[in-house]
């Protein structure tokens, strides 16, 4: 008699299906009763969510599932929905990449089903050479992971005022606006046990693996807690924190470095650079881990932590006969082991001009999660615009810190302005703080949405309008300026075919590389109109009409090597002949172009829907 699956033991046919595709599984359960019941095990289901999707919206409550009774969850039926969204959101992106219009919609219908999103956008993140729309599936997967990124940011930031979020998870969104790398996220600095479930080999091919709960394994085990009083569990953790480095800046760095504001790379990188805040979060986090109510201080300038006995109990262990027994002691991580006296502290706010009606007691106190993002967005600020005062340095540029991360010197002012805006400090004194003024933010955004992130229309929409409505006049430019955008995106693109209706022959196509004439730049060709469509202002400005050809010769839209948008004559373009694409471009190649054609040494068009012919 031949062998069936039916003769086996279930457990072999489980095992068995163990290693196969979901989709086996569904195909064994339809043949018979017996297999039914092999193929519908619960335990078969949790296997499969687990190994096919690494990533889970917190509206799962994942870490609550995999610990209680597996039969609890319909497994199976949680599966089905992943795959759903799996299949929703390649849908998406597919219809993103295959027209130009209302993309913005279609990037907010795939970040509003969740993060679980994240784990497709990462498969077609790195979809192979071979791919016929690789530069494109790249670049908009890219663009999606950002978005997705920055509204999950806004959200914990909006936790934040609510006095909802951790202040490791609010800090962390600062790193998702700015690091460019897809691994990180909240996870990235504390997660359970079953880690691999949220982040598997990305936080671990970036030297994330040692995180906060790692770092808090090691520290018991070298702490010895039992039998400790609180300052002496305080003292211990103070001495192995610096000895490992985990605090503090190596002098080979610059305080005002920005990745120094970043606590993903506080525990990333081997010398964990840290400013005072980072470190006084990373050394609270890791103290609430070993049990003790550690919590930033308000202090300002320089941000110390500060720990507080138990109820009822002294630093020391002895009970508290009145609340002037029990007060908290402080100490600053980022420079020392050591305790700081309550003297020192005063001392020191009595040479500091505090804001009229306050008390030293008022920057004594714990501070919230709310103020150290806003004192991190301020550190932000002073970041970008220190490196640019010391090195020239745009603030669009991007810093290579290793082959895993970059930095975005304009995400990281972005993100400081929405953590500043969401949390509602733009008042008359944080103004004057930050040196910024309601119009310079009307603008920056307007300038954002044009030329970086033209996907985050909704969310400044959302977020950042309501806040203008009514207070400032400038909020009447950004909410034209975002209608304007939305429109332009919904609109259908004008068709501009070639043949003889045209004017004249146009003689470049679109994802040809050229050189100009008369200033050597070099760019690509993203779009043609058969005569000069420029306003008549532009065109004296630039001395159209001086040009031999004039006006009356086919303009072309370009992107040059400094990302910049230009129109160029046809007689200023000299075509260059390349074996490869030019570096420079392939980080926006994918907006116009799905691929590079090594034979004919041009890029292939994407933006069909508008020029048909090219």
């Amino acid at each position: 008699m031949a062998p069936t699956l039916e003769r086996l033991p279930n457990e072999i046919v489980q095992h068995i299906l163990f290693f196969l595709p979901a989709e086996s599984a569904v195909a064994v359960l339809k043949t018979s009763r017996c297999l039914n019941r092999v193929a519908n095990e619960p335990t078969l289901w949790r296997h499969y969510c687990l190994r096919d999707f690494k990533l889970w919206d917190e509206s799962h409550h994942i870490r609550q599932r995999l610990t209680a009774p597996i039969s609890i969850t319909r497994w199976q039926q949680l599966y089905r929905q992943r795959v759903l969204t799996d299949r929703k959101t390649t849908s998406t992106l597919n219809s993103i990449l295959a027209s130009q219009p209302s993309r913005i919609a279609k990037f907010d219908a795939i970040v509003n089903q969740g993060y679980d999103t994240k784990d497709t956008i990462l498969r077609h993140l790195r979809v192979g050479d071979e791919a016929e729309d690789v530069l494109a599936r790249r670049y908009f997967s890219k663009a999606l992971l950002g978005h997705l990124h920055r509204a999950t940011a806004i959200k914990e930031w909006i936790k934040a005022q609510h006095g909802c979020s951790t202040l490791e998870r609010a800090l962390v969104a600062f790193d998702m606006f700015v690091l460019h790398h897809p691994a990180v996220n909240f996870d990235s600095v504390s997660h359970p046990e079953l880690s691999s479930v949220y982040i598997h080999a990305y936080i671990i091919s970036v030297q994330l693996a040692m995180r906060l709960d790692d770092w808090t394994d090691v520290f018991r085990k070298q702490m010895g807690t039992e039998n400790r009083t609180t300052r002496e569990k305080t003292l211990a953790l103070a001495k192995l924190v610096r000895a490992h480095s985990l605090t503090g800046l190596d002098s080979g760095l610059h305080y005002r470095d920005l990745e120094n504001n970043l606590i993903s790379l506080a525990l990333a990188s081997p010398k964990h650079p840290s400013l005072p805040l980072i470190s006084v979060a990373l050394f609270c986090a890791l103290g609430e881990r070993l049990g003790l109510d550690a919590r930033p201080c308000g202090f300002p300038e320089h941000v110390h932590a500060m720990v507080y006995p138990p109820e009822g109990f002294t630093l020391d262990g002895d009970p508290a006969s009145d609340q002037n027994e029990a007060k908290p002691m402080y100490l600053d991580p980022f420079s020392s082991h050591e305790e700081v006296a309550v003297e020192a502290l005063r001392e020191r706010l009595s040479e500091l001009r505090l804001p009229p009606n306050s008390t030293h007691d008022d920057f004594l106190g714990s501070a919230s999660v709310k103020d150290m993002v806003m004192r991190t967005a301020r550190n932000i600020w002073q970041s970008v615009r220190e490196s640019k005062r010391r090195f020239g340095r745009p603030m669009g540029d991007v810093e290579f810190l290793s082959s895993s991360y970059s930095l975005d010197h304009e995400s990281a002012f972005y993100g400081a302005m929405f953590a500043l805006l969401v949390l509602g400090y733009i008042d008359q004194v944080e103004l004057i703080r930050t040196g910024v003024q309601p119009t310079q933010i009307a603008l920056y955004i307007n300038h954002i949405l044009e030329t970086h992130f033209p996907e985050d229309v909704t969310l400044v929409e959302n977020h950042i309008i309501p806040l203008f409505e009514g207070l400032w006049s400038d909020g009447r430019e950004l909410i034209e300026a975002t209608r304007i955008a939305r429109e332009a995106d919904e609109a259908p693109k004008r068709i501009r075919s070639r043949g003889d209706h045209l004017p004249r022959k146009v003689k470049y196509k679109i994802g040809q590389i050229f050189k100009h004439r008369r200033y050597a730049y070099q760019a690509v060709i993203i779009g043609w109109d058969a005569n000069c469509e420029a306003g008549e202002a532009w065109i004296q400005m630039m001395n159209v009409d001086t040009l031999p050809q004039g006006r009356n010769q086919t303009f072309y839209h370009i992107l040059d090597n400094v990302r910049t948008t230009r129109y160029v004559a046809e007689e200023n373009i000299e075509i260059v002949t390349l074996r490869d694409p030019p570096p420079w471009i392939l980080p926006w190649a994918g907006r116009y172009f799905k691929r590079w054609n090594g034979e004919t040494g041009t890029f292939v068009s994407n933006i069909r829907d508008e020029y048909p012919d090219d």
